[in-house]
């Protein structure tokens, strides 16, 4: 028999109402048994997605050596153009970021919009960085705490650093995303307790489309 890759539909999220529980499964099941997710109904416009899909196609296609100059050039690994090895050793997985530039002033003074982005279920090092995921307590899993880190990004714009003990030492920054993990296992779980937390503190969750 031949596997099908799932299909979720978001239609009924986008329209302003809870996803319901067998949606949710559905997704969490796709995550962890499949790996592949279709999504339908999820409010892009059809020509955007053309226009990308040709402009990626496009990248993709060039010459090695063209791309690798779009790396970033304080080798960050999240940044620009970046080949992987794949579960062989090959060099055939590519990974490309945007552009090149390592800070988002820079990338703002190349004409780019920037969307700064922080980490509810994630722990920050005291240098102000993302705990090695090698290191015991880098994702965190508690719901309530996850929530908790979550308004204070969201409505005070700081986060909680390694080192910090009476809540000054903090890390600041103004979110306009906050990214929950899909591989952590209470990632449902704080979706949905985040979502319900920053809309009653007066916040709308939107799409980056819609935010302009």
């Amino acid at each position: 028999m031949t596997d099908q890759i799932p299909v979720i539909d978001l239609a009924a999220a986008l329209g302003g109402r809870a996803p319901d529980e067998g949606r949710l499964d559905a997704v969490r099941r796709a995550a962890e048994q499949t790996g592949v997710i279709q999504v339908v109904n999820h409010g892009m416009p059809a020509d955007l997605l053309t226009e990308y899909n040709a402009h990626i196609g496009r990248l993709l296609g060039r010459p090695r050596a063209e791309k690798a100059s779009l790396a970033s050039p304080g080798g960050h690994p999240y940044r620009g153009w970046r080949q992987w090895p794949d579960d062989f050793g090959r060099l055939e997985l590519e990974r490309y970021n945007v552009a090149q530039f390592d800070t988002p002033a820079d990338a703002r003074q190349a004409g780019l919009r920037v969307v700064i982005e922080a980490f509810p279920d994630r722990a920050y090092t005291a240098e102000g960085r993302l705990r090695s995921r090698r290191e015991p307590g880098a994702v965190l899993h508690d719901v309530e705490l996850i929530t908790r880190r979550a308004i204070q990004l969201a409505c005070e714009g700081t986060a909680p650093l390694d080192d910090d003990v009476d809540g000054s030492n903090v890390l600041r920054l103004t979110p306009q995303s906050l990214c929950l993990h899909g591989d952590n296992p209470s990632a449902v779980a704080a979706a949905r307790s985040v979502a319900d937390a920053l809309r009653e503190r007066g916040r709308t969750l939107r799409s980056f489309v819609d935010a302009g």
